[in-house]
């Protein structure tokens, strides 16, 4: 065993493991080709500037991969030929570092260039709070029904409840009542009192550290242990697989309405690009919907989506390549 191996403090604490991977082809008019301003100025990026530049397609590595017990994610990486893509692709089963991608080659400080994962963390752009799971334990405690707030809310707050909530804290005032719902019903360690604490971090007080720390909180409190729940895993499988059809169903519902909204927006095709008529439906989506997500991340993956899963992809050839 190696000195690194045998310094907790240092090593390696969680893999990922590789579940299964395709390569697509991204034209300049596909949702996801990135803009030069949103490219860094890594050696791997400037080959992707070049081919934004001259406005010629790309290739995106997209990645499922399953991390310790966390819920299966998903992750891309582009590359100028369809070539480099099969180069970088790795076999179904390949374990690594979860953040492996973010290093860089050698060990040596590069003035003027951190490194990616450093970059990430710098810039405050490490992601959204984990909604499947938010989603999951409202529903799950009765204070959320079909992704909206439960009827048992607002019986319990009555007229003036509501009326006094919506006075102090605006649009997302639902999101305050349904926490202190559970600030007095329940512990304040429970999953869904832990799920609206963040609800309300993200969209009423904008505190991203409480909801940061709120987030992490309900992942491990919810997975358990590793070691316990590695143990656990057989006897939890129906649950899983429960938690698994409510996140297919969060998912399947965003993309309804992300289509809906390309489809009303039908007449434009021939006058505006394809990317600017997906950009113009997800702006009106997420204006519409206050928790449907606003990653750039997730609109790439529903995107990729709606062009390769029915029902949706006969429905978004339909409209937006009726005349090809």
């Amino acid at each position: 065993m190696s000195k690194l191996e045998k310094n907790k403090w240092v090593r390696s604490n969680r893999e990922a493991t590789i579940l299964r991977s395709f390569i697509e082809e991204w034209r300049p008019d596909s949702l996801g080709y990135p803009r030069l301003n949103q490219l860094s100025d890594l050696p791997a990026d400037n080959k992707i500037k070049s081919q934004v530049e001259k406005k010629l397609p790309i290739w995106c590595l997209i990645e499922h991969t399953k991390t310790g017990l966390d819920r299966e994610g998903s992750s891309f990486s582009l590359f100028p030929t369809k070539e480099d893509a099969e180069i970088a692709m790795r076999p179904n089963g390949t374990s690594f570092d979860e953040e492996e991608t973010l290093k860089p080659q050698g060990s040596e400080f590069r003035v003027g260039a951190l490194s990616p994962a450093t970059l990430i963390s710098a810039s405050g752009m490490r992601g959204e709070p984990p909604y499947e799971l938010i989603y999951e334990a409202l529903h799950g405690a009765g204070v959320y029904e079909n992704y909206g707030t439960s009827r048992l809310i607002f019986d319990w707050l009555g007229d003036d409840g509501c009326d006094w909530l919506k006075t102090e804290y605006g649009e997302n005032w639902e999101c305050v009542a349904i926490l202190e719902y559970c600030t007095v019903h329940f512990p304040s360690s429970a999953l869904v009192t832990l799920a609206a604490r963040i609800m309300v971090a993200d969209f009423v007080s904008n505190n991203g550290f409480d909801a940061g720390f709120a987030s992490r909180e309900l992942i491990m409190l919810a997975s358990g242990s590793e070691e316990v729940a590695i143990l656990a895993t057989k006897t939890r499988k129906k649950a899983g697989e429960a938690g698994a059809r409510a996140s297919r169903e969060r998912r399947l519902r965003n993309l309804e309405l992300l289509m809906q909204q390309i489809e009303q927006l039908s007449d434009a095709v021939g006058f505006f690009s394809e990317e600017r008529i997906v950009e113009q439906a997800l702006e009106k989506t997420v204006e519409k919907q206050k928790d449907f997500p606003k990653s750039q991340k997730t609109h790439a993956d529903y995107g990729t989506a709606l062009r390769s899963e029915e029902p949706f992809k006969s429905r978004y050839e339909a409209v937006l390549r009726k005349n090809t």
